[in-house]
């Protein structure tokens, strides 16, 4: 910062802090192309992270949704005569019991 600054010269820091002025012109020059990234990196983080969550959560719903769906599909399923000379009220009612017993295993 203060080779960006101008406060001291790039003489005065290497002798202050006893490092090579090459590593000090170096550092000014990272500095000032790639400063704004040490400003937005926690914030490109967090979004980040909130992406990962809005995924997760929704990912979660689907594989509700997906469950719920699959209820009625196996209830309609074992609901639906296998031929037309099995169409009594006993017939069914008995199929749809069975189709709930083995859903609930």
């Amino acid at each position: 910062m203060e080779a960006i600054s101008g406060r001291k010269t790039i003489q005065v820091m290497t002798a202050d802090y006893s490092i090579h002025s090459n590593l000090v012109i170096q550092l000014k020059c990272q500095l000032l192309d790639n400063g704004s990234e040490l400003f937005t990196w926690g914030k490109q983080n967090m979004e980040k992270e909130e992406r990962q969550a809005n995924d997760a959560e929704l990912l979660q719903q689907i594989a509700r949704l997906q469950m719920e769906l699959k209820w009625p599909k196996k209830i309609y399923v074992a609901l639906i005569p296998v031929n037309c000379a099995s169409l009594s009220i006993t017939a069914t009612l008995s199929s749809a019991s069975a189709a709930i017993g083995t859903l609930l295993l």
